[in-house]
């Protein structure tokens, strides 16, 4: 099937993946220790992301701190070619040792962009 041509003025709200913050892949962390994992994302869309952005809990182990910890966390408004911290707070390592993966990704209020961010 040919490519379809993209509308010259269709907005493309998107972001790339720079760097995890402070977290770095497979850190092993004591039995229930609280922790926030952070990653460093730039828009590399087309337009803002809206003010309703949130960075959303989408699949593998939560790792929640708490009963009842939030399943996503306010971003807001990245204007085009700005890098932000994006968090995911009230994280716990299980108290079984094993390997454990959380996926996050960004939501406009409407439905996930980007890429994949995960916490193992």
């Amino acid at each position: 099937f040919p490519q379809l041509k993209e509308e010259e003025n269709e907005k493309v709200v998107n972001s790339s993946f720079v760097c995890d913050v402070n977290v770095e892949d497979g850190q092993v962390f004591p039995a229930g220790a609280e922790f926030v994992k952070s990653w460093r994302v730039k828009n590399n869309g087309n337009c803002s992301w809206p003010e309703d952005t949130r960075l959303t809990f989408v699949a593998g182990d939560r790792m929640p701190a708490f009963d009842g910890a939030a399943l996503s966390y306010s971003v807001g408004t990245v204007t085009v070619g700005e890098e932000v911290d994006v968090s995911a707070y009230d994280l716990k390592a299980p108290d079984v040792s094993g390997k454990y993966v959380s996926y996050w990704r960004l939501s406009d209020g409407y439905k996930p962009f980007g890429t994949s961010k995960w916490c193992e």
